[in-house]
């Protein structure tokens, strides 16, 4: 993960005394340095007045509910099962929100599932299909995303976003207890949900299922 604009914030030189005590007596360097040293709480810009902070985002039960019904859906299709047009494409993009209304359940994905694609679990299609021009809310899951809901990859738990873009938590200067550590699908649903009933027996290897 890298800045929204690389360099930006490399190795600025310390601010000046005058500027540690007031920060609009300061060069853009200097500018740069103070926004840096402060930007994990949220700070002005003594430059542009613009709010910059480095924002955490958890990765957290419902987004991963819903990220098991994209990976069954998903499943389905690649076990040739035929899934209605209205929230499926040959091409495994699914319409999220459709899919979800669609399955027990019902609701909807809500806008955090979008969050999804910062830990690479998800991406977004933007292009044009067997379905004709695609409007937003088109997703297809990772290999990675596969992975995580198979048990096999953990994630971090939280992600850091500069300027609505992931940062890397060693550039932004997050301390070690505020970054979380790993986090598996099971912890991620924690009691709220079963993750072997969200999987509807996907959990189960295939070549067990299919000798049952």
């Amino acid at each position: 993960m890298t800045l929204l604009q690389p360099g930006l914030f490399d190795s600025p030189p310390p601010p000046t005394e005058a500027a540690a005590s007031d920060p609009t007596l300061t060069t853009l360097a200097e500018a740069r340095a103070w926004v840096r040293d402060h930007w994990l709480d949220g700070v002005s810009c003594p430059c542009c007045d613009q709010r910059a902070q480095v924002y955490r985002r958890p990765i957290y039960a419902a987004m991963v509910r819903h990220l098991l019904t994209l990976y069954r859906a998903d499943a389905e299709r690649r076990e040739g099962t035929p899934l209605p047009a209205t929230y499926a494409s040959a091409d495994g993009h699914f319409h999220i929100d459709r899919l979800i209304h669609a399955r027990p359940g019902g609701g909807r994905a809500g806008g955090d599932f979008a969050k999804l694609r910062f830990w690479g679990l998800v991406l977004e299609s933007t292009a044009e299909s067997d379905v004709g021009a695609r409007s937003p809310g088109w997703w297809r899951i990772t290999p990675r995303g596969r992975a995580f809901c198979e048990g096999k990859l953990s994630v971090l738990k939280y992600v850091f976003l500069y300027n609505g873009q992931p940062i890397d938590p060693d550039a932004a200067g997050v301390p070690e207890d505020r970054r979380g550590g790993l986090v598996d699908v099971r912890a991620c649903l924690g009691e709220r949900f079963d993750y072997d009933a969200l999987m509807g027996g996907l959990s189960t290897p295939a070549e067990v299922r299919s000798a049952a």
